[in-house]
């Protein structure tokens, strides 16, 4: 990238060139919409699914979301969670969670669980570039729970996970999670004796 000195204001800056600026801003321009659509997600915007059932009473069983919306689950619940392994503070993930998770898993806790993913630096935040891959189609358990199993086929680690959401006024919530970083390679057997 070639950049272009500048004097200004007694100072010296860098201006990256022309193009460079426009491709910046594509990228961060992205990144926000990424980010702002997994707040919608988790705080309870409802999906195409939820809307066309909005005349149903609540007590009607919730339905399974669109494929497109399950990945968008996987990639916020992710992004959260790497963002507070990142910065050791997990008020934001408990606070987009459902209300049952918030009581039985204060910040504190959340950094304990998490401490071997902040003491080996795990990075998930490559993985989200990625589409989830579900071990099996996604579904409501008989507590209505949604539940999404699965992976990112990424190398060297595969990135695997087993969430569960809630649904809370109108929208899906994490409920809990289980988030395994293993690697990609085959097993070696050992030798025969």
């Amino acid at each position: 990238m070639r950049h272009a000195l500048r004097h200004r204001i007694g100072c010296w800056t860098m201006r990256p060139a022309p193009g460079a600026l426009i491709h910046r801003a594509r990228r961060a321009a992205g990144q926000l919409l990424l980010v702002a659509f997994g707040v919608m997600v988790l705080l309870g915007v409802p999906n195409d699914t939820r809307a066309a059932s909005r005349g149903a009473s609540d007590t009607a069983a919730p339905r399974v979301p669109d494929l497109h919306y399950q990945a968008l689950l996987v990639h916020s619940t992710l992004t959260a969670l790497d963002q507070a392994n990142r910065t050791g503070n997990y008020t934001v993930l408990r606070a987009l969670s459902a209300p049952a998770f918030q009581r039985n898993n204060p910040p504190d806790r959340l950094a304990q669980i998490f401490a071997g993913f902040r003491r080996e630096n795990v990075n998930l935040g490559p993985a989200v570039l990625h589409d989830p891959l579900l071990r099996r189609p996604a579904y409501i358990d008989a507590n209505g729970l949604l539940r999404l199993d699965g992976f990112y086929p990424t190398r060297p680690l595969r990135v695997t996970f087993k969430l569960s959401f809630r649904l809370v006024d109108g929208g899906w919530r994490l409920f809990g999670l289980t988030v395994e970083p293993r690697p990609t390679g085959r097993p070696t057997r050992p030798a025969a004796s």
